[in-house]
């Protein structure tokens, strides 16, 4: 195991870091196989291989991933899902070989009993003809609904295809076996949330599955399951898994069936603190400098209904994590002292534009340093929730008649009239972004705008964020984009914002892995033919 740690480490390391082929070849190398004209017992023993050493492989990947020495590497948990993808990609291919077909032979005319009859004759006739396995290409694809394993048709025909979750049960036992190393507890069961949630977000860990068995085994029975302090434990984290892990576009979540079980185990449901915290995103994205200080304009706080429903929350429930409605409110009252006193510094004073722009720089500081407390300290699925509004505030913001039904936590009317999507309003949402520490979503939503709005600030983040974009297998993409990006800026006449993706595309270069060397060559010799 130190070997695969070692790799992991070496993958993390370096002006090229992040790039998971080079570990993939090494750690996920066949054990042996089957050949065109192999044998039935090799290929059994080739299964038997990989999974063997898929619960060590997956165990060294998951502690990895968790641990507080990574906590400084933001890319560690994409780097493992990578693998862990991969590594559930070997299981099930590991069964796609074609079984070897043997044919019998023909009976020797001459040794043939006639007293046998003609039914000797169809003998060969009458064997199961072997079915090959469907390859990749065949187009069959994966259920795109819930975590559930349903079931999706197959492109052009009819049938069903179920989803397959060979790792399921290696990540519930080292879920059930988690233990936290003492000190830093909360900084680990974070991690090891993101980790899961990117599980599920990659559609590597079924929640609904999971939350079943978990019901079976009375984890959310009011009385604490019996079996010792050990299991005891394994259940109060199972809980917090529940009330914590985020639920993504790409995988939803049962939320009534959460709200319920979280309800029933006392437990509190930060998911209204969602609702204020997107009105107060969108008021500092567009922050109007001098006119949000004032005493009308503090008066003035947008989605405060939704803080309200946690005070209706019976008195015993309790919130897991570092963020609870105590928590908020402290920030709240902070925030709104310190914006008061500078609202009276500024009517007390003799009022100009420099005085102005520098108090309303102050108030711009104070917001933003309540708003990073929250996105760094809240659950993983109010974060989830709040990253997901930012990135499709900014594609309304683009293009309001398409994506306008995907807002979820706010109206598309409450997004300022005439809102522009400046550098500015580009670099406070990357500043969220990071906070939130999804940098899936913020690579995503910087692609989508180089596509469709580029500009310096976008090209710069991007250039910030390429471990990341390594890590999430996006280089090409995002060359492909910035390529696009560049020809457009450059007829347009943008000079600025050309030399800033002209400037992200040297960076990948200069910093590019010898795996992405090689395919950005190849990109350019497409390109240039």
């Amino acid at each position: 195991w130190f070997q695969i740690v070692e790799a992991l480490d070496r993958c993390c390391a370096g002006r090229s870091a992040g790039d998971p082929a080079p570990l993939r070849e090494v750690l996920l190398k066949k054990q042996g196989g089957v050949g065109a004209g192999g044998q039935a017992g090799q290929r059994w023993q080739a299964v038997f291989l990989e999974h063997a050493r898929a619960p060590a492989i997956a165990s060294t990947v998951f502690g990895w991933a968790v641990s507080r020495f990574r906590g400084h590497v933001p890319e560690a948990i994409y780097v493992a899902v990578s693998l862990l993808q991969s590594l559930s990609s070997s299981l099930t291919d590991v069964f796609k070989t074609p079984e070897p077909v043997f044919k019998t032979p023909d009976p020797d005319p001459a040794s043939t009993d006639p007293s046998l009859g003609p039914a000797s004759e169809d003998l060969a006739s009458t064997q199961p003809t072997p079915t090959p396995a469907v390859p990749p290409s065949s187009g069959a694809v994966p259920s795109t609904g819930g975590a559930g394993g349903s079931e999706a048709g197959a492109e052009g025909k009819g049938a069903a295809v179920q989803e397959e979750y060979p790792l399921q049960g290696f990540l519930e036992k080292l879920l059930n076996s988690f233990e936290p190393e003492e000190g830093y507890a909360e900084l680990e069961l974070e991690r090891l949330e993101r980790l899961v949630g990117e599980l599920i977000r990659q559609r590597l860990f079924d929640h609904n599955r999971w939350v079943h068995k978990l019901i079976a085994k009375g984890v959310f029975e009011a009385a604490a399951p019996g079996g010792g302090e050990k299991e005891s434990q394994s259940a109060v984290l199972q809980q917090r898994l529940l009330a914590n892990l985020a639920s993504y576009a790409e995988a939803r979540i049962d939320h009534c069936q959460r709200r319920i079980l979280l309800h029933h185990v006392g437990l509190l449901d930060l998911e209204p603190s969602a609702v204020f915290y997107a009105h107060k995103t969108l008021r500092w994205l567009w922050w109007d400098g001098p006119n949000e200080l004032s005493a009308q304009a503090l008066a003035c706080v947008p989605g405060a209904a939704a803080l309200a429903e946690l005070e209706q929350v019976p008195a015993d429930t309790k919130a897991v994590g570092r963020l609870d409605v105590g928590r908020i409110y402290e920030l709240e009252w902070e925030e709104a002292v310190q914006l008061a006193w500078l609202v009276h510094e500024k009517e007390a004073n003799s009022s100009g534009a420099f005085t102005d722009g520098v108090l309303a720089a102050r108030a711009e500081a104070v917001v933003l340093r309540s708003l990073v407390s929250v996105f760094r300290e809240a659950p993983m699925y109010v974060k989830a929730q709040l990253a997901h509004h930012i990135a499709t505030t900014l594609k309304v913001v683009v293009d309001r008649n398409k994506y306008e039904k995907d807002l979820e936590l706010v109206e598309e009317k409450e997004i300022p009239a005439g809102a522009g999507l400046t550098e500015v309003v580009v670099v406070r949402a990357v500043l969220l972004l990071e906070a939130s520490g999804d940098l899936r979503t913020l690579v995503h939503t910087l692609l989508w705008l180089l596509e469709h709005a580029p500009s310096a600030a976008c090209a710069m983040a991007l250039l910030v964020h390429l471990r990341t974009v390594r890590a999430i297998d996006m280089s090409t993409h995002v060359w492909t984009a910035a390529m696009g990006a560049l020809l457009a800026e450059a007829t347009a006449g943008r000079a600025h914002s050309a030399a800033a993706i002209g400037e992200l595309m040297c960076g990948m270069v200069r910093q590019a892995s010898e795996n992405d060397q090689k395919t950005l060559e190849e990109r350019l010799l497409k390109d240039k033919a």
